[in-house]
């Protein structure tokens, strides 16, 4: 199963635990939909995403943090050193 198989499951659970008279969801505290809401996002920032292009420097395309430019010094990392979001470094063609 792939992240993005997962997150596709979780979501419809998810949406499932939201209606207000779900069984799955009964807990006072909400804390099975919250589980689950932790989950998708966790899985969401393995799935790469491509950086976004400016004039000068590539930024995340999860945060917007700086990734490249003057001044970094590791430019191209594997992941967003500030939100933990994969990154996927080839340019659009």
């Amino acid at each position: 199963m792939t992240n993005r198989e997962a997150i596709k499951i979780l979501s419809e659970l998810h949406d499932q635990c939201c209606q207000a008279d779900s069984i799955f969801c009964t807990d006072v505290t909400g804390a099975r939909c919250e589980a689950v809401d932790m989950a998708i996002s966790a899985l969401a920032k393995q799935v790469p995403r491509k950086v976004r292009i400016t004039t000068s420097t590539k930024r995340c395309g999860n945060c917007g943090r700086q990734l490249s430019g003057i001044g970094n010094i590791h430019p191209e990392r594997n992941y967003c050193v500030k939100c933990g979001q994969a990154i996927n470094w080839e340019e659009e063609g």
